[in-house]
């Protein structure tokens, strides 16, 4: 579990026992996300669709079903991704003080916030887009893939000051270098 505010900012990690729907799991779940949604004042629950869903799904329908606040809400968040992002460098940088177990839980969060970016930070070839990945060239489809989050970015823009440079270096005509110095003036 990570509890991420709507600034990115990391607030909390934490465990939960995802491995059985058993009556005394599921309560013991609900007490402590529970107590944490209350501590840290959380509206939305993300569970990613990774093989524990089919085990959390009954914790938070327990705990909806609990929950006197009608500010609490729910949704699913892909996982692609989380687990390539926990192996890179820039996690490290960005997460130096997260375990590596908690960081696929922190990219969830950041991903359910700003899915575009948060796919940047993963290299294409492990995003396992479907069976055909590895059939084709892989500089064809790393070419194209990179053109389609470079459409995108610039379609949607990117808040300069606070992106990251991977995300930088997608916005067209903005190199490594450009890149670079921008993180650095700021």
């Amino acid at each position: 579990v990570a509890i991420v505010d709507p600034n990115g900012h990391v607030d909390f990690t934490g465990e939960l026992s995802a491995v059985s729907s058993r009556a005394d799991v599921v309560a013991q779940n609900v007490a402590t996300l529970g107590q944490w949604i209350h501590q840290y004042r959380v509206s939305l629950v993300a569970v990613s669709n990774g093989n524990t869903r089919r085990y959390l799904i009954h914790t938070v329908a327990e705990l909806m079903k609990q929950s006197s606040s009608t500010e609490l809400r729910w949704t699913l968040v892909d996982r692609t991704g989380a687990d390539a992002y926990c192996d890179t460098r820039q996690a490290l940088q960005e997460l130096p003080k997260i375990a590596k177990r908690f960081r696929a839980a922190v990219w969830l969060g950041w991903r359910l916030e700003d899915p575009l970016i948060e796919l940047t930070k993963v290299d294409p070839a492990r995003l396992r887009l479907g069976s055909y990945q590895r059939e084709l060239p892989q500089e064809i489809l790393e070419t194209a893939l990179l053109q389609a989050v470079s459409a995108s970015v610039a379609a949607r823009g990117i808040d300069v000051w606070n992106c990251h440079e991977k995300a930088l270096v997608c916005f067209p005509g903005v190199t490594l270098t450009l890149a670079k110095a921008i993180t650095a003036l700021r």
